[in-house]
């Protein structure tokens, strides 16, 4: 049984690991392969699995292979089409990228793992990965049409510039440092509560954007350049640590915060609104900078700023008001 690193680059190298069943303990990169690669009866690797760079490789089968302590790398693969590993339960890190052919990859569901990123590959929906990982990256797949991922908490959550209808659904979702979603037509997270760092929803295609759950945020949200949005929810929402950023949405009338009561930074909103709804502010430590088109009365924003409520400055202007500062 060989030791350390294992060069595989014929179908008779991969045979040799046969030997050292269940496991092999040391690395495994994958050279100059051409053509299909079974890895036979392996169950367990106790280092990374690399297979980078074979431009003839097309098929890579490990049919018993259950865990992966290391990372599985695989990228810069013209050819392949299939990654089949119907077994694999943990891999402690899975990066797939620059596959344009790989369009099949199988793991048993529900895969644990700690970080997962899926760029520039022809998959048209993502495996399901295990409730909390640390980096969940999507991006970039110009054939997905679906993301629906079984996940509970991501330290690290993006998707972003996938299929033009692609739709995303995370039912599960309750927690994360940081979320970014580009690019997407249709969002369901309708359990998130909380973003403990930043969320970015932006340059999407839906017309309505529901955040039912999400009560806040430590740092920033931004919504912006979503050109189809009409309809934004957000009914449970109540503090925000950083600055929220509304703008370029063309298609959004109202802006309904009815449970916001603090802002930590800057509130900017810019757009065609009419209406902003925010009975129960507090607070917003920073400025707040309104910016609309359509007909909009900056009066009971005056009115806060006079009560102490805007702490920073104040500049609101419509298409009915001279700027009011």
């Amino acid at each position: 049984c060989p030791v350390g690193t294992a060069i595989i680059k014929t179908q008779s190298d991969a045979a040799l690991l046969s030997s050292c069943w269940p496991s092999f303990d040391g690395y495994i990169v994958v050279s100059s392969f051409n053509g299909d690669l079974d890895l036979g009866p392996i169950q367990k690797i106790g280092g990374n699995l690399t297979i980078m760079g074979n431009q003839e490789l097309r098929s890579v089968i490990a049919s018993k292979l259950s865990s992966i302590q290391g990372s599985l790398n695989v990228g810069n693969l013209t050819s392949l089409e299939t990654l089949s590993m119907p077994n694999l339960t943990n891999a402690g890190n899975v990066y797939l990228s620059s596959l344009p052919k790989l369009s099949t990859v199988q793991f048993k569901q529900a895969l644990i793992t700690n970080n997962v990123v899926m760029t520039d590959t022809a998959l048209t929906s993502p495996p399901d990965f295990m409730q909390t990982v640390a980096l969940m990256e999507i991006s970039n797949n110009t054939q997905m049409s679906s993301v629906n991922l079984s996940i509970e908490s991501a330290t690290r959550l993006v998707v972003g510039m996938n299929g033009s209808n692609l739709t995303a659904f995370m039912p599960n979702l309750t927690t994360a440092t940081i979320v970014k979603i580009k690019g997407v037509s249709q969002l369901d997270l309708p359990t998130l509560q909380s973003v403990q760092r930043d969320m970015l929803v932006s340059d999407n295609d839906f017309e309505r954007l529901s955040l039912p759950s999400l009560v806040s945020i430590d740092f920033d949200l931004q919504i912006s350049n979503n050109s189809r949005l009409e309809d934004l929810s957000l009914p449970l929402f109540q503090s925000i640590g950083g600055d929220l950023k509304v703008q370029g949405n063309p298609s959004l009338r109202d802006v309904p915060l009815s449970k916001l009561s603090n802002v930590g930074g800057v509130m900017n909103l810019n757009g065609t609104f009419s209406s902003l709804t925010i009975p129960e502010i507090a607070s917003v430590q920073g400025d707040m900078n309104i910016w609309t088109t359509d007909k909009f009365s900056c009066d009971p924003l005056i009115d806060y700023k006079e009560k102490g409520v805007i702490k920073g400055s104040l500049s609101c202007m419509a298409s009915n008001t001279n700027p009011s500062t």
